[in-house]
């Protein structure tokens, strides 16, 4: 709203987005589903960068601190995975796409 597409081009291809969104509903409905199903990657990774700060000013000892921070680091690896999965999957869909942003 508060800087609005001018380029005529930048228009015309957001608008072939949601053509071809339109167009294959049933995919788009199908991956919206599955992305909602993923955690918040960006809160998961600021929780394993914060967990040092915090837990640097309690008392615990380091192989605890460690432990937990590497459980949360690979909690969020297989979260990564399952979104590489995915994405890896919408390359079946890419031919039904005219759309260059959605290939």
């Amino acid at each position: 709203l508060t800087a609005p597409l001018l380029d005529p081009k930048k228009i015309n291809e957001r608008l072939d987005v949601i053509e071809d969104l339109m167009k294959n509903s049933d995919v788009a409905d199908y991956f919206h589903d599955k992305l909602k199903k993923f955690p918040d990657l960006e809160r998961n990774i600021n929780k394993i960068y914060n967990l040092s700060n915090k837990q640097r000013m309690s008392a615990i000892y380091f192989e605890d601190f460690a432990k937990n921070r590497l459980k949360d680091f690979l909690e969020f690896l297989k979260e990564l995975k399952k979104v590489e999965d995915t994405i890896e999957s919408f390359t079946d869909y890419v031919p039904n796409f005219k759309s260059k942003r959605l290939i």
